[in-house]
């Protein structure tokens, strides 16, 4: 005879989702390859195999996948502006490698979503935005002019603009400084607009971010003609005349930003992974980073512990109907489980962690 599985435990799997959870995190949010693991593993005398890991983060993904899903769902649904940037991700091939694309989605409806595609064009945002009809914060690449005829309004970001200019000080620095420095008030004041009740944003930017875009107008009439013509700085002016109504979409509406950093800031940890992993081993693992990824930053979006998230969200998944996969996401976390009943209580903190919580016994002298 068996005796059943207490329902924290996860059938067939012999590690407790903790580990599972430090695997992950490790990873995906730390960049650390699973052989390293293996050999940090071995070296705390209790040596974990790699492929052992890789089955184990099978299971998670399962358990994973369709959290994401919802979480993505609900960004093109709920969201007015989505910021995205997207790098690349080399494949494992036959011969060489493959080049796919992860695009990371910062929505203002509360998710941080990865995807990958193997495609960099305009099709591959149309399958990704799907129905969404609010605005995108991106760069200006090519990829991003199927939008308007989608109907969502495409917003520009100044940081790309920044770039431009900052290439163009090795060729012609005096006149690229004064792009520069005209640009760097634009940042200033929107360091200003953070502090700003929402509803006062688009007046403070009106009375102070438009006169210097005005100014900014202005200079590249003014400078065109002195550029060289196949330079760097004619690159930058022609770059934000071309932009010009989308760098100016985050004046009139104070919820958009006026940059998408925050989408770049979140695609460094792929570059620096791809630094210690050179490649994903197939498409599988590719999957893999996005769901585990999406769940990692949506958890510091809204300052959660991704270790304890992951390692609860993991015991809990399995119990949880797949048609209310979003209450388990990172945004709704703290409601769900405040209304969690006893028992599903009990599966985020089984006997043996509250055995470990326990205070020793106090022992009491007869001397």
């Amino acid at each position: 005879m068996t005796a059943p599985l207490p329902d924290w435990a996860i059938p067939n799997l012999m590690a407790d989702t903790s580990v599972i959870a430090s695997i992950i995190l490790s990873k995906y949010g730390f960049s650390l390859p699973l052989n390293r693991q293996e050999q940090m593993t071995g070296l705390d005398g209790f040596p974990i195999a790699r492929s052992t890991m890789s089955d184990w983060l099978e299971v998670a993904f399962g358990l994973a996948e369709p959290v994401v899903k919802a979480m993505h769902a609900e960004s093109l649904a709920e969201s007015f502006c989505i910021a995205t940037d997207a790098t690349s991700a080399p494949v494992r091939a036959l011969k060489g490698q493959i080049y796919h694309h992860v695009f990371v989605f910062i929505a203002d409806a509360g998710h941080i979503t990865f995807l990958a595609s193997r495609r960099h064009d305009g099709e591959a945002i149309r399958q990704m935005i799907g129905p969404f009809r609010g605005a995108l914060l991106s760069d200006a690449s090519g990829i991003y002019d199927v939008v308007h005829s989608l109907g969502v309004t495409f917003v520009a970001c100044w940081a790309h603009v920044r770039r431009y200019f900052w290439k163009a000080t090795l060729t012609e620095p005096e006149l690229a400084y004064e792009a520069l420095a005209l640009i760097q008030r634009v940042f200033q004041v929107e360091r200003k607009v953070k502090r700003l009740p929402v509803d006062e944003r688009s007046t403070y930017r009106l009375e102070h971010t438009q006169p210097i875009i005005d100014v900014m107008d202005a200079w590249t009439e003014r400078t065109a003609p002195r550029a060289d013509p196949r330079g760097r700085l004619e690159a930058g002016i022609r770059y934000y005349r071309n932009q010009r109504e989308a760098l100016g979409q985050f004046i009139q509406d104070e919820r958009l930003e006026a940059h998408n950093n925050a989408c770049e800031r979140e695609l460094r940890a792929l570059v620096l992974g791809r630094k210690n992993w050179m490649h994903f081993e197939n498409k599988t693992g590719l999957a893999w980073y996005t769901v585990f990824r999406s769940l990692i930053s949506s958890c510091r979006l809204h300052d959660l512990n991704p270790f304890i998230y992951l390692e609860q969200m993991l015991r809990l998944a399995r119990l949880w109907p797949e048609e209310r996969a979003l209450e388990l996401s990172p945004k709704h976390w703290r409601a769900t489980v405040a209304n969690l009943d006893d028992r599903l209580q009990s599966v985020l903190h089984p006997p043996w962690k509250q055995e470990l919580a326990r205070p020793p016994p106090r022992i009491i002298s007869t001397g």
